[in-house]
């Protein structure tokens, strides 16, 4: 390269130095800038870490500033979901557990018989029962007259082809034992007697569907033609007539017994048939 006459010999050398070392030095680089998220972790880092390459102590709270306030939100409300649904979970095996065990099957068992036994009570509760009387006399032979109705008891006399009233001994058969009967027992030379059969007099008999009702009625007469006992010693019946025949007959036992014989009660020799009975005491 020509330079001027003028220059000296040392400034042309100063300029030449000058143009090479341009040539040498490493150009600049003029690629494209570096990205911004690469920027971004520089200031991370620089933001979290120390020179010395260790985290700082305050570096939770400079995360926040980093953290989505809505994804926070989000995630706390999936958080109380997830233990609400756990516990649900929980609570339902702990109640199937519960269900399952022994304890619980035999209470749903005692429950169930419970039901199933007052249903079966109450269905035969609506059945009709039937139940089967039987009625005695001493002496026997008493007209039975049922609930003040002399034609409710009556029976056919084959010789005669006519109903004639019940007598004792007698038997009645499928009564309703739900309903209330009434029975007054008749007979010459004897105080009426009257006596009432409820539900709660039946019997259940034992393997069997019905029910029966028994009763043994000893008549008291109101006219005796005399009052005696057996004397087991004197092996013969002796005879109190008179008013006071029954009175005497029981001082004659008392004493009697006290002496060591053996008597029978005291009984009546009833009237004659068609004799008439005494008039009620």
């Amino acid at each position: 390269m020509a330079k001027k006459k003028n220059e000296s010999a040392d400034e042309i050398i100063d300029s030449l130095a000058k143009d090479v070392g341009a040539t040498d030095e490493p150009k600049a680089k003029t690629g494209p800038k570096k990205p911004a998220a690469d920027a971004h972790v520089e200031t991370m880092s620089q933001m979290f870490m120390t020179a010395g390459g260790e985290m700082k102590e305050d570096a939770a709270i400079l995360m926040e500033r980093f953290v989505d306030p809505g994804a926070r939100k989000r995630g706390a409300t999936n958080l109380m979901v997830f233990v609400i649904l756990i516990a649900a979970v929980g609570s339902g095996f702990y109640l199937l557990a519960k269900l399952s065990s022994h304890e619980a099957r035999e209470e749903r068992i005692a429950k169930k018989l419970a039901i199933e036994e007052a249903h079966m009570k109450e269905q035969l509760a609506k059945l009709k029962r039937f139940g089967n009387l039987r009625i005695e006399t001493t002496p026997p032979g008493a007209v039975i007259i049922q609930d003040k109705d002399p034609a409710k008891c009556v029976k056919p006399n084959a010789a005669t082809g006519q109903n004639e009233p019940c007598l004792s001994p007698l038997d009645i058969s499928n009564l309703d034992i739900s309903q209330t009967y009434e029975f007054d027992l008749v007979m010459p030379n004897h105080e009426p007697y009257n006596f009432k059969v409820a539900e709660h007099l039946w019997t259940k008999q034992q393997g069997a569907e019905d029910y029966s009702f028994f009763t043994q009625v000893d008549l008291i007469p109101n006219a005796c033609e005399f009052w005696f006992t057996y004397d087991g010693k004197l092996k013969k019946e002796v005879q109190f007539k008179g008013e006071t025949g029954q009175a005497d007959c029981k001082k004659y036992k008392d004493e009697a017994t006290k002496k060591g014989s053996t008597v029978t009660d005291c009984t009546c020799k009833v009237l004659p048939a068609g004799t008439p009975s005494a008039p009620p005491k």
